[in-house]
């Protein structure tokens, strides 16, 4: 459109400069009026490259935002059990949460995984051998398959976190892929823990 306009903007001075123009000079104003029409056509193709540039790298940002909006929706776990583990004081020492990939999610290395906790003013961020370990159904610690299973063990003595969670404590855990698909889990501790027990929460 930009070179349409700028070729009919051409045309439309020629026609202006050959009506002013004398018999005599038509000869200097066609040479002028060339000139003229020629910087302009040169003008829209360059205007049109940046155009047709600027189009083609909005398309390319556009398909890459959307598969990594994809990746963080799908490549997800899904949190399907979850199994608390007590001290002798009746303190939560302990995190066991059974996870699979959901479907159509891509295979998920555990070892890359990250896990928000918080309870109370407790907050920590949790990596593979910070507090946090991950073991599979297969041994090798990525989930490939709908069928197999994984387990992530939270040890709530260890640092970061070196703090037990008590009776009634509720515990925050989201669970980060290495796309950035999250998965939330809410746990509650019963009112009465059992000790040295591995119990359900609330």
């Amino acid at each position: 459109n930009l070179a349409k306009l700028s070729i009919y903007i051409g045309n439309l001075i020629i026609i202006c400069l050959m009506k002013e123009r004398k018999s005599n000079e038509r000869g200097q104003v066609g040479i002028g009026t060339l000139i003229v029409f020629i910087s302009l056509v040169l003008v829209a193709a360059i205007a049109s490259s940046v155009l047709l540039g600027s189009a083609d790298l909005l398309q390319e940002r556009g398909e890459q935002t959307s598969e990594e909006s994809t990746d963080e929706v799908s490549n997800k776990l899904v949190e399907y059990q979850s199994y608390l583990v007590t001290n002798t004081s009746s303190g939560v020492k302990e995190i066991d949460v059974k996870v699979r990939k959901a479907a159509g999610s891509d295979q998920i290395d555990l070892a890359d995984l990250t896990v928000e906790y918080l309870e109370g003013s407790t907050q920590a961020t949790l990596g593979d051998g910070s507090a946090l370990s991950a073991t599979t159904t297969e041994g090798d610690g990525i989930l490939s398959s709908q069928s197999e299973r994984g387990t992530l063990t939270i040890d709530l003595t260890s640092a970061p976190i070196e703090q037990t969670a008590d009776a009634e404590d509720d515990i925050s855990l989201t669970i980060v892929t290495d796309s950035g698909a999250e998965t939330n889990v809410e746990l509650q501790v019963p009112d009465n823990p059992e000790s040295d027990s591995t119990i359900r929460p609330q």
